[in-house]
């Protein structure tokens, strides 16, 4: 699953294409790719610190750094 898919399932407003574009572009100017940087710039009501946490950690560019399914699993959002 890629950053837009989980973006757009985590963010209902980024379901606009548009509103997801813009987005993406000011997480990787402004914040450098840091998620949790960009949390108070949308709208997000199903996500609390662990919630924003898990996507945090699903979204790391780096693969050795990002959760894997089963360690997503685990995660006190989903426990």
């Amino acid at each position: 699953m890629g950053l837009c898919s989980i973006l757009q399932i985590a963010v209902p407003e980024l379901r606009d294409e548009n509103k997801l574009i813009a987005f993406k572009e000011r997480l990787y100017s402004e914040a450098n790719g840091d998620i949790l940087a960009m949390k108070d710039t949308v709208s997000a009501p199903g996500l609390d610190e662990s919630g924003w946490d898990l996507l945090s950690n699903l979204m790391k560019s780096s693969r050795a750094d990002r959760l894997n399914a089963e360690q997503a699993l685990k995660h006190p959002f989903l426990g």
